[in-house]
């Protein structure tokens, strides 16, 4: 099971934190009063962040907002950080070819002079790459990025890097330097008070203790997540919270408590319409009701899962489709652009040709007349040589 990974969000510090809807609403009041354009680039980058747990549609459209406007009014700075963005997106959506499209152009721009977005670049390059499960790319892309944030002693990006970097470590069965990783992490979040990070590292440490089999100290780091999740008052971090306590409680046999817990998570992605966590939470009710032999609330449990889960893969279905679509009208507007070009490059030669033949055949013309007239005058010069008188020679 993949752990959760630190991407740089790109979200205002000013702002309280609120659960993602008041979040949500509360960046689109500012959307509509603010006139700046640089403010409004980075609110639309915020609202397609928060969007991200619980409608993606939504997340992808507003990062393309965020996109159009950074080139129609932004710096190459903004252009750049709004390409990380639509990066960022699209990587959640596992549409790497298109994310890759953008984090290329983000690293383009920034690579001479604008080094932190060059690390964010480089870290979202990383996530494709750990998406599509290509774990030794993702970790030079998380190493490169690390290596940048602490060249710059940027806070912020070194504990996203050192997260993501033991996350590789964890996944090659280094324990010992991932736990080592993700402490690193912790001291800097810790240090920021910056409770989501904080959340992240203690569930990613808890579930390597959970994998471990040592409990004690599981249940105490999911117990921390659980406390830094709320003082976040992010809903999807406290699902999370919720269903790690779950699998704990599933793990050690204890059915009733991962019930309670497993409910807990569903009711709060019930009210945010987190449908990924929603299908996750009736998923370990399901387990849980087995271990109870309850079957006819494993049954009906199993059957909500099913439902919601077959609903997603529609939709990535229907969107996988709408995106080949796009791209085979993009494809052929290319191909029919490229035709069009070929056939004017083809006239172009034509007409070239033509008119170096006209202009062989009007020298071949002139030299001829030349010749010509030059042979002309040296038979009127023999002529005029022949009748000369001839003089007498005496001795």
């Amino acid at each position: 099971m993949k752990r959760i990974l630190i991407p740089l969000l790109l979200t205002l510090q000013s702002l309280p934190c609120f659960s993602q809807t008041r979040q949500i609403d509360s960046l689109k009041s500012l959307l509509s009063d603010l006139q700046k354009d640089s403010i409004q680039i980075e609110l639309l980058e915020n609202i397609s962040t928060e969007y991200l747990a619980i409608d993606k549609d939504q997340a992808v459209d507003y990062a393309l907002q965020a996109l159009d406007l950074a080139y129609k009014k932004g710096s190459p700075r903004q252009i750049a950080a709004a390409n990380i963005q639509a990066g960022m997106v699209y990587t959640s959506i596992r549409y790497s070819e298109k994310a890759m499209q953008y984090l290329r152009e983000a690293i383009s721009i920034s690579e001479k002079n604008y080094k932190k977005e060059l690390a964010q670049a480089y870290t979202q390059v990383g996530s494709v790459f750990y998406e599509d499960e290509n774990y030794p790319l993702a970790s030079d892309y998380f190493s490169k990025s690390l290596a940048i944030y602490l060249s710059l002693d940027d806070k912020q990006g070194i504990a996203s890097g050192w997260n993501n970097v033991g996350e590789i470590h964890r996944l090659k069965g280094e324990y010992e330097k991932a736990l080592d990783c993700y402490s690193k992490s912790l001291d800097i979040n810790l240090q920021r008070n910056y409770n989501r990070g904080i959340s992240v590292n203690y569930s990613n440490m808890g579930e390597i203790y959970l994998d471990q089999k040592n409990y004690p100290l599981a249940l105490e780091y999911f117990g921390k997540q659980m406390f830094h999740s709320k003082k976040s008052g992010d809903k999807i971090y406290i699902t999370t919270s919720y269903m790690n306590l779950g699998e704990f409680y599933l793990k050690t046999s204890d059915p009733a408590k991962a019930i309670e817990n497993f409910k807990e998570a569903l009711r709060i992605a019930n009210s945010i319409s987190a449908e990924n966590y929603q299908k996750e939470a009736y998923r370990g009710l399901s387990d849980a009701y087995v271990m109870q032999n309850n079957y006819k609330d494993a049954f009906e449990s199993f059957r909500h899962f099913s439902a919601i889960r077959d609903s997603l893969q529609h939709a990535e279905r229907m969107r996988s489709a709408s995106d080949l679509r796009m791209r085979f009208e993009s494809e052929k507007k290319e191909i029919t652009s490229e035709k069009l070009e070929e056939k004017k490059k083809v006239q172009n030669l034509e007409s070239s040709f033509s008119r170096l033949v006209i202009f062989t055949f009007i020298v071949v013309i002139v030299l001829s007349g030349a010749l010509l007239l030059s042979l002309a005058r040296i038979k009127k010069l023999r002529q005029k040589l022949f009748e000369l008188p001839k003089k007498s020679v005496h001795p």
